[in-house]
């Protein structure tokens, strides 16, 4: 009991412990800055990310104001730079151009959006087209993840449970003889659901319709399509070790075959958000995630297809031997699932609040409700010993983790709570009073693109100031991606409307209006717009 209550004191405190949000491959820089005012036209453009990526299909495009592509079409990652999308350039005349990029982050999510410079004296106009975060994810593909979340754990988890807690007590006789179908219909299921997901993925990265041509590249030319190839190769190999579970004598040689399975999760999470983090110790954590919820899984599982193969005599004389062995290894999975998912928790959900207001964190709150009676049904089978409605509860567990298994489906594949939060921001406005006056900025609609800004200027009673010369100055506080400034002209008294400027990545974006009065008097405030 003492030991059921430290449990659920840890899955507790997943829900009530701030954090701090996983990230994607982030714009840092590119070149020409963004918003750049060129006298002369450049001969290549570059884009870099806080991170290597990849981009086996059209990975950047430049375009003229009519919406004529200018690039030279030998887009492409730099072989030397992984964190560089390089692209050549026509000659190019005065206007605005457009840069618009799509690429492949270390999670696999794919990341695009769009940059603008002018060449000459042209500004931005306000019907440019606007840059964008990552896609939204789609319910096919989180119940695709989630479907093959689940055929891994239980082609790593099976073989571990048949091999190291029944055949050491039962036997290998009294192994079942489905062995061989299962193992072959859950690798055939796995590399099955892998490819749905590799075709959606392919139709997200490249933008264009699916086709046997788009498959293949996807599979061969990309990081997300190589990781389903050795997934499918090692789901095959971890499904043979369930067909010949009964030859397989030794512990050395029962420990070996248990690699394939174990590599098979680790492919899950070399292409999670925890890699993401590009650190060991969130990548490490999320595999031994897996591992624990595998161990589970596979335990519940070997009940399910092992026990009705028993006669009543050898079921008295074998369950309560199989469960003292399998109690450890299940507690074991349940400590660790809820350290590991803790330490998750706090990557990716900032605070209690995420939990209610967030897509990730209500899907992480529903995971852990329907922990609790999986932890019930668990305690249950452990006090009883194999008596009573065993097989029930057992089926009843297997059900409920096939449903928290679809949750982490989906967990894994939209963005973090702290990205919905900055998302759902709207326009900003701030107001300070300073010495003379008193300053209000609005900026429509802050996101990601092109932003209408506003300045009103005004005595501290509210009498408007006019005839004022204003100016903004535009930088990303975090990453040199250049500086940009405009004028804003007066269209009220007191209101002062400037040309659209542009954000062109998440973050927190320094907004500096400088206003100098008819009365010779200067203000500058640097104002703080966080872009999700």
């Amino acid at each position: 009991m003492k030991r059921l209550v430290l449990i659920l004191a840890a899955v507790a405190a997943l829900i009530v412990t701030p954090g701090r949000a996983g990230a994607h491959a982030e714009l840092v820089g590119s070149g020409p800055p963004n918003g750049a005012v060129l006298r002369e036209p450049p001969t290549a453009v570059e884009v870099r990310f806080s991170e290597p990526v990849t981009a086996a299909f059209t990975a950047i495009q430049v375009r003229d104001s009519a919406g004529v592509r200018v690039d030279a079409g030998d887009g492409r990652v730099d072989p030397q730079d992984p964190t560089r999308l390089v692209a050549g350039l026509r000659p190019l005349g005065e206007g605005l151009y457009t840069i618009s990029y799509r690429v492949t982050s270390l999670d696999g999510h794919v990341v695009q959006g769009t940059l603008a410079f002018s060449v000459g004296t042209a500004p931005p106009p306000a019907e440019a087209a606007g840059g964008a975060g990552a896609p939204g994810v789609s319910l096919p593909a989180g119940l695709l993840h989630g479907l093959t979340q689940w055929l891994s754990l239980l082609l790593a988890g099976l073989p571990a449970f048949l091999l190291l807690v029944w055949t050491p007590v039962a036997g290998v006789r009294r192994l079942p003889g489905s062995l061989r179908l299962v193992g072959d219909g859950l690798s055939s299921l796995l590399i099955l659901s892998g490819l749905g997901e590799l075709g959606l993925y392919a139709v997200q990265a490249s933008g264009e319709p699916l086709s046997a041509g788009l498959l293949l590249n996807a599979a061969t030319g990309t990081r997300t399509g190589q990781l389903w190839l050795v997934r499918s190769a090692l789901g095959l190999l971890a499904g043979s070790v369930l067909t010949y579970a009964g030859r397989l004598g030794g512990p050395l040689t029962r420990a070996l075959a248990l690699l394939p399975g174990a590599g098979l999760l680790l492919t899950l999470s070399l292409q999670s958000h925890a890699m993401a983090t590009r650190q060991w110790l969130p990548v490490a954590a999320d595999f031994v995630h897996l591992l624990a919820a595998a161990a589970w899984a596979g335990g519940l599982a070997g009940f399910a297809l092992t026990l009705p193969s028993l006669g009543p005599a050898e079921r008295r004389a074998l369950l309560d031997p199989v469960i003292r062995r399998f109690t450890p290894v299940a507690a074991a999975a349940v400590l660790l699932l809820a350290g590991t998912g803790a330490y998750g928790a706090l990557l990716h959900v900032p605070g209690p609040d995420a939990v209610t207001t967030t897509t990730y964190g209500r899907t992480l709150a529903t995971k852990l409700a329907l922990l609790v009676p999986v932890l019930a049904l668990g305690a249950l089978n452990m006090v009883r010993r194999g008596h009573g409605r065993f097989d029930r509860a057992v089926w009843a567990e297997l059900a409920l983790m096939v449903a928290i298994v679809a949750a982490t489906g989906f967990l894994t594949s939209i963005p973090p709570a702290r990205a919905e939060i900055r998302a759902r921001s709207g326009p900003f406005s701030s107001l300070v009073h300073l010495q003379p006056l008193a300053l209000r900025l609005k900026i429509t609609p802050a996101r990601i693109g092109m932003n209408t800004p506003t300045v009103e200027v005004a005595e501290h009673d509210g009498t408007p100031i006019s005839g004022a010369s204003v100016g903004l100055r535009v930088r990303e506080r975090d990453h040199d991606i250049g500086l940009h400034s405009v004028e804003a002209r007066e269209t009220e008294p007191g209101v002062y409307v400037a040309d659209p400027i542009i954000f062109g990545m998440p973050g927190d974006w320094e907004v500096e209006v400088v206003v100098l009065t008819r009365a010779g008097q200067e203000v500058r405030y640097p104002f703080v717009v966080s872009v999700p």
